[in-house]
């Protein structure tokens, strides 16, 4: 079973994301935050497989988020989700120490699909990003 935490500021998207989740049979939804100070303490305390991350929180950014998750729970992968895109952003997604990048546009298979990649232990961000 992969464990996820969803990290979004939104709770309608944030609760759909949290749905089609549980509808995979291999995939173990163990809490929604609503901030990143709030992310911060549910991985410390669920130490989840997989935390998808929105970009953009309210507060402290989901990039500072993740650099603080993965400081304090080394064994999650970050997967942000964004509306934003752009090469520079998901460069600073990866100095970040995220393992994947996602647009919330993206089909919900899409996300499913990032979620297994990552962690199988692969990266998972859009072609044009050089990830070596």
């Amino acid at each position: 079973m992969i464990s996820i935490l969803v990290v979004d500021d939104h709770p309608a998207y944030g609760s759909a994301v949290v749905s089609f989740l549980r509808a995979e049979k291999d995939l173990v939804v163990v809490a929604l935050a609503l901030d990143g100070e709030e992310a911060i303490e549910l991985a410390a305390a669920w130490q989840p497989s997989i935390v998808l991350m929105d970009l953009v929180l309210s507060g402290m950014s989901g990039l500072s988020a993740t650099r603080r998750i993965l400081s304090t729970s080394p064994g999650s992968r970050v997967i942000i989700l964004s509306l934003q895109s752009g090469h520079h952003l998901m460069m600073e997604a990866m100095r970040a120490g995220a393992a994947g990048y996602v647009s919330k546009e993206q089909a919900p298979q899409h996300i499913v699909k990032a979620i297994r990649e990552v962690d199988r232990g692969h990266r998972f961000f859009p072609a044009p990003v050089d990830v070596t």
